[in-house]
């Protein structure tokens, strides 16, 4: 599986929607903002349904350096194990996550970091916007959606970018959108 940043395939979507957090005074992680970059699998025959997070500090007088990477599936564990058979119960678990990513890499902050992630990042919304984000990396990949994922997606519905089209129509356009597939 190669996993491509949600921001490469719809920049202006990922602009208006980078979950971010500014950080002061914990005595596990240095002060900074920190920014929380999606990143989804960029096969069109694969549905994982799951997401790299890649946790950056963005701070300027910091510069950048990358904290963690977050491995999170929002679906139920018997989705991941029939969608592999041949995963241990503990691998199916890592999948469903958040979890730190095992083959990633992770800074010395990363358990902090994924700490603060489930407490403070990681709600009901920001889980939903990821769902509806990986609906359109797939549909902008040119995966064929199935009628849940398209809901999941709100691929008919306005664009997040702000544009005030139909998604389908807007970001979701490319060489792979279903406009210009035969």
């Amino acid at each position: 599986m190669y996993f491509k940043a949600f921001h490469e395939e719809l920049e202006k979507i990922a602009r208006k929607e980078t979950r971010s957090l500014s950080i002061f005074k914990d005595p596990d992680i240095p002060n900074g903002d920190y920014a929380f970059l999606p990143m989804f699998c960029n096969d069109k025959k694969c549905d994982c349904r799951r997401a790299l997070i890649t946790v950056l500090q963005v701070t300027p007088e910091y510069g950048p350096f990358h904290g963690a990477t977050i491995s999170y599936g929002w679906e139920t564990l018997s989705f991941y194990r029939k969608w592999s058979n041949a995963l241990t119960d503990e691998e199916v678990k890592a999948m469903k996550g958040p979890v730190l990513a095992q083959f990633n890499r992770q800074s010395e902050y990363a358990e902090p970091l994924l700490e603060s992630f489930i407490r403070t990042v990681l709600d009901d919304e920001y889980s939903q916007r990821l769902q509806r984000q990986y609906a359109q990396f797939k549909y902008k990949i040119g995966m064929k959606l199935s009628p849940e994922l398209s809901r999941q997606g709100d691929i008919a519905g306005e664009c997040p970018c702000g544009s005030g089209r139909p998604f389908r129509m807007c970001c979701g356009r490319g060489k792979f959108s279903r406009r210009y597939r035969r």
